[in-house]
């Protein structure tokens, strides 16, 4: 058992406060495999190390307790799927987010206008609330892309942000409780959704990334019901914006911070004409790219992902009975020196002049295996998009971003993310790009 439980409420204190400080004090003092609870006999068996991604990768695990424990926001949508409702559940959606689909449609040019424009406000101000501001821009680009209308983007965001509060643990239901509101406000939502769904049914030709998703078929010819759709859609909006806005956010914060990269990155952006609206053309932007992964790296938006097995499994040598929730250590993977050379370092180096692709344990903060995230090449493109955007902007502005104090400790609940009253200064450019 991890040190620090208390009566009732477990380690929930310390997960709010420091998930990666209680997860890594645990591994040195008890190894890889280690439990902890959230009280009221809710247990986690954590995972660390190049087995746990066995864990995500093995068919002896099950992703089907999402739709109890995670209900309110995953329902039953793809993530908490196993087996051919899960096949079939992919199949169907998979084709807009490749980098194929990205191309065909206009999703990639729809977020180079909406971060150009909030780069060039930046500038404009003389600052930034950077994570309110790209959290804002990036919710509003999702919903854009569903087709809801710029005046109602700002509804759309109040309930989605109480329909967060359901993954702060506490699951008391009375009145005005977290549990409470976000069951009001996943009512809420999933009412506006279906009559998004019921439109764009009524329109078989419609391009867009819902028409897309709503027309998907797998290779059988299968699609989705409406109440598929719905909790598909409920989950793409939480995933398209809640954790690649903190990635940007963490981009720009550790751009501040550290001259050399910036001088850096501004030498690679200096020549490009346009932002890239393709994963072809984001390619051409290397260290944009290594920047990227290796701020995913430093700052998973989730520490770890949950899996039950199914059967009795063995890990690190130990047998793990069937029926046991196993929580696999993204903290550790990211931090393993036997993975990473220096891992504390945040160095993007790593990831540049290789000839082969990223393997499965370095990107394991996407998931793996079946449930290898279907917006890896979005939020790719989103990031390398915004990168060469805040870089070539600034850049021809003479500007460079500044930190107002310190690095900011991070924020655990209900992502991973920086604080949001962390405020970064765009000041003149002291000397040119090396």
């Amino acid at each position: 058992m991890a040190p620090g439980a208390f009566p009732l409420i477990g380690h929930l204190p310390a997960l709010y406060r420091d998930q990666p400080g209680l997860l890594a004090r645990s591994r040195a003092t008890l190894g890889p495999l280690f439990w902890v609870t959230l009280g009221r006999r809710t247990w986690f068996l954590v995972c660390g190390g190049a087995p746990a991604l066995d864990v995500l990768q093995s068919r002896a695990f099950s992703s089907l307790h999402f739709q109890k424990g995670a209900s309110l926001v995953v329902g039953r949508s793809v993530l908490a799927q196993d087996g051919e409702i899960h096949k079939r559940m992919r199949g169907a959606m998979h084709r807009p987010f490749l980098p194929r689909g990205l191309a065909a449609s206009s999703m990639a040019r729809l977020m180079s206008s909406a971060l150009v424009a909030l780069v060039e406000r930046w500038s404009s101000r003389g600052s930034a609330r950077v994570l309110s501001d790209v959290q804002e821009v990036a919710i509003a680009i999702i919903f854009r892309s569903l087709g809801i209308h710029d005046a109602d983007l700002s509804a759309w965001r109040i309930q989605y942000r109480e329909l967060l509060l359901s993954n702060l643990g506490i699951d008391v239901d009375i009145p005005g409780s977290p549990v409470r509101r976000a069951v009001r406000a996943r009512a809420w939502i999933d009412a506006e959704l279906r009559k998004l769904v019921t439109r764009v049914r009524e329109t078989p030709h419609d391009e867009s990334l819902l028409g897309s998703l709503a027309q998907g078929t797998d290779e059988e010819g299968h699609g989705l019901a409406d109440d598929e759709l719905i909790d598909n859609l409920r989950l793409l909006i939480l995933a398209g914006h809640e954790t690649i806005s903190a990635t940007m956010a963490w981009i720009v914060i550790t751009l501040a911070a550290r001259r050399d990269l910036w001088d850096t990155l501004r030498e690679e952006v200096t020549a490009a004409a346009e932002v890239p609206t393709t994963i072809e053309e984001a390619r051409r932007f290397p260290f944009a790219e290594a920047l990227f992964r290796e701020t995913i790296r430093m700052h998973p938006p989730f520490g770890v992902i949950t899996r039950v097995t199914k059967e009795e499994v063995v890990l690190h040598e130990r047998k793990v009975p069937a029926r046991t929730t196993v929580a696999v250590d993204l903290w550790s993977i990211g931090r393993d020196p036997t993975i990473f050379d220096r891992p504390d370092e945040l160095r993007p180096s790593r990831w540049l002049g290789r000839s082969v692709a990223p393997s499965p344990i370095e990107i394991a903060q996407f998931g793996a295996g079946g449930h290898f995230c279907l917006g890896y090449h979005l939020a790719w493109l989103e990031a390398v998009q915004f990168t060469v955007a805040f870089a070539k902007i600034m850049g021809r502005d003479g500007k460079r971003p500044a930190l107002t104090s310190s690095i900011p400790q991070p924020i655990f609940v209900p992502t991973e993310h920086p604080s949001p009253r962390v405020e970064i200064m765009f000041e003149p450019e002291t000397r040119p790009p090396r």
